[in-house]
């Protein structure tokens, strides 16, 4: 097995002819297990104290819902890289969007009518110009995501009677939003380039679990008094969340 984690070391683990890696994330805050099955990558979330051999114990009974997962990613038509070319498509609120560069100031992303606009700087070569446009379009959709996910969750938290601590964006690859112990919500930035819709679950969601830290029927019953269509948003992510990708 290859696993990576926190404390680092591991596994793989293996189905039919593969070896998808597993990467494990210890946490002295975290009381339960949970996996998550992304991008050929298995996440495994799990307590400090938790030994080696009870991963091993836990990995192989939950092998028959690992694979089924595996087997379903698999079976999902590969998502084309991106190039980053003028002309190309990206998404922005559920809505995709061309891509036009040009050479005018200002060097940054900037939603002009039913395009995204980029200024390429000059001295910018021809090799480097894909990775450019990347950073540029990754620290826009951040700024959009940070933006909009604090407005959303101001306004949720009003709604459902809760007060985080904090509201950030992070980068993860097997989770679209998290909150701690002490409130502090964290967002996956890709977010935005969702529906609305699917944005505004998200952050009901992880409100709830201010007032439910679990996911038991209470908390799903909270979830669903404050958005009576969750269902449909979070069958939307399942469906189609990898979509969501730069």
């Amino acid at each position: 097995m290859l696993v990576r984690n926190n404390a680092t070391v591991g596994w793989g683990f293996e189905y039919g002819v593969f070896d998808y890696p597993v990467e494990l994330v210890r946490s002295t805050r975290r009381k339960s297990v949970s996996i998550q099955v992304a991008d050929g990558l298995i996440q495994l979330r799990v307590p400090q104290s938790i030994s080696k051999r009870e991963i091993e114990q836990l990995l192989e009974r939950k092998r028959r819902w690992i694979e089924g997962k595996v087997a379903l990613q698999s079976a999902l038509p590969r998502l084309q890289p991106k190039q980053y070319l003028k002309g190309e498509q990206f998404l922005y609120l559920g809505k995709e969007y061309p891509l036009q560069l040009t050479s005018d100031f200002p060097y940054r992303v900037t939603l002009q009518g039913d395009q995204l606009l980029l200024g390429v700087k000059p001295s910018t070569s021809l090799e480097q110009q894909p990775q450019w446009i990347k950073k540029q379009l990754t620290a826009w959709y951040r700024e959009q995501a940070l933006q909009r996910l604090q407005e959303r969750t101001a306004h949720f938290a009003r709604v459902v009677g809760v007060k985080p601590a904090s509201v950030v964006v992070r980068t993860y690859r097997a989770r679209w939003g998290s909150c701690s112990s002490r409130g502090d919500i964290r967002y996956n930035w890709k977010l935005i380039m969702g529906p609305a819709e699917v944005i505004d679950y998200v952050v009901v969601h992880e409100l709830c679990h201010l007032l439910e830290h679990n996911h038991s029927p209470a908390y799903w019953r909270r979830v669903e008094q404050f958005m009576p269509d969750y269902r449909e948003q979070r069958e939307w992510l399942k469906r189609s969340g990898r979509i969501l990708s730069l």
